[in-house]
């Protein structure tokens, strides 16, 4: 005759699973606040290459650089692209497509800075941009991180966004003006004199009639 056997129930005290519990929180907690803030990583990363004696007078560390990396939102909303966070009434939202691993990208991206905002840190002194002067808080400088790699095909994707924008550009580093879900202006930063170049193309947007149209 087969012997039966009573199965134990081992209970493990609910203390115990609280105690876990608080464990796992405290570790994903801990990750979480050890991860370096995206603004560092940006920062840092360009700084590592920068080749400009002076770089971090140019583009300080708290900078007013807004960081994107995608058009769309993401899940929920919770990561804004491009297409919402430039959709402002009457926001002049600069963005500049760029890279650490360009070459001169950390020039590039420190000087689309100073032209825009100016700094007294440097000699001469570079003077803020008229366009920044006259609209202060209503400009916004975005940073959306491309390295490249099929940039004519988010460029056929943009032109396809904003109609009649007749956007032409193959690589980076670009920038890209909106207004009122319109584009204003663009440039490929490929002059030999780039400060003299985003000097002008500044001047260009304050000269525009979408952005004049906001000052009147």
């Amino acid at each position: 005759m087969a012997k039966k056997y009573r199965a134990v129930e081992s209970k493990i005290h609910w203390l115990t699973w609280v105690i876990m519990a608080t464990l796992v929180t405290a570790m994903i907690v801990l990750l979480v606040v050890l991860q370096p803030a995206p603004k560092d990583v940006f920062y840092d990363s360009y700084s590592a290459v920068a080749t400009d004696v002076n770089f971090e007078k140019k583009l300080p560390k708290n900078n007013n650089y807004i960081l994107i990396n995608r058009l769309e939102d993401g899940f929920l909303g919770i990561n804004k692209g491009l297409y919402s966070v430039t959709n402002k009434v009457d926001q002049v939202s600069i963005v500049y497509f760029g890279a650490p691993s360009l070459e001169n990208g950390s020039n590039h991206v420190a000087n689309v800075y100073a032209r825009l905002y100016g700094t007294d840190k440097v000699d001469p002194v570079i003077a803020a941009s008229d366009l920044y002067v006259q609209l202060e808080d209503q400009v916004k400088l975005y940073h959306f991180e491309h390295d490249g790699t099929d940039f004519s095909k988010l460029v056929e994707t943009l032109n396809e966004k904003y109609e009649d924008a007749k956007i032409v550009a193959s690589n980076v580093p670009f920038v890209l003006v909106l207004l009122n879900n319109e584009v204003v202006d663009f440039a490929v930063l490929s002059e030999e004199n780039i400060p003299l170049q985003l000097f002008n193309f500044y001047n260009d947007v304050l000269a525009s009639d979408s952005v004049q149209a906001i000052l009147n």
